[in-house]
């Protein structure tokens, strides 16, 4: 039994880790990537998930990319994984791209846009 959430897509069974969705290919070549994912992580992606992005019926966002996103709105590091995790937790499509890959499609749409400000706290929002 994992201690990892896990997802399955097109048959093929990945463990969601700190560093994102990994599938049983890549975890056989890099054990070293199943590492847990901080929750202090999930608790930062999940508010920026909560303030700035509303669900879509088609994919809109690249976990590592809104990763990034996450960050610059908290001001702090937000793993690829906590990213995955915190869409899952509040109910959004998470699709891994391929078994080769760490990454996965979230089917949001970012509606506010942090801009990066020096790490500061929930960044500032360009005007209009």
């Amino acid at each position: 039994m994992s201690e990892f959430r896990t997802i399955v897509h097109k048959s093929v069974e990945y463990q969601v880790v700190a560093c994102g969705v990994v599938s049983p290919y890549v975890a056989k070549r890099q054990p070293n990537l199943l590492t847990p994912i901080e929750e202090d992580q999930v608790k930062r992606a999940m508010r920026f998930l909560r303030e700035c992005a509303v669900p879509h019926k088609r994919k809109k966002g690249y976990s590592y990319t809104l990763k990034h996103i996450a960050e610059d709105y908290a001001g702090d590091y937000v793993s690829n994984g906590a990213l995955v995790e915190a869409a899952l937790r509040l109910g959004y499509r998470v699709v891994p791209i391929d078994p080769l890959s760490i990454n996965a499609d979230v089917y949001l749409e970012v509606q506010k846009w942090p801009i990066k400000s020096g790490n500061k706290p929930n960044g500032r929002w360009p005007d209009g």
